[in-house]
């Protein structure tokens, strides 16, 4: 995943759609010029502003301040204009089933 328009009025926008959209696809390899975007603008915003703007923009929430934090971490590691592989970081796809009949 890649970032196509890096000048946006709703900076906080962005951000959340982003990991919005990471966290929702299992996005599994972040572009180099995604992450410089994340770099400079995730901390901009606290997790509380980030998970305030989700709740009142969308129906579903995905965003935790463990994954922001996650994604911070990963973002301080990587260099700069290089892609990160977040795959070893995203939800197992085991399912598991419940019987709740008789």
């Amino acid at each position: 995943m890649d970032i196509v328009l890096e000048k946006n009025p709703n900076e906080k926008g962005s951000v959340v759609k982003i990991i919005r959209t990471i966290y929702g696809k299992n996005v599994e390899i972040l572009g180099g010029k995604l992450c410089e975007f994340l770099k400079i603008n995730l901390p901009k915003y606290s997790s509380e502003i980030l998970m305030s703007y989700e709740q009142t923009n969308f129906e579903s929430n995905l965003i935790s301040t463990m994954r922001i934090e996650k994604l911070i971490h990963l973002l301080e590691k990587s260099q700069q204009g290089e892609d990160i592989s977040i795959i070893n970081h995203k939800k197992n796809n085991t399912r598991h089933y419940k019987y709740f009949g008789e």
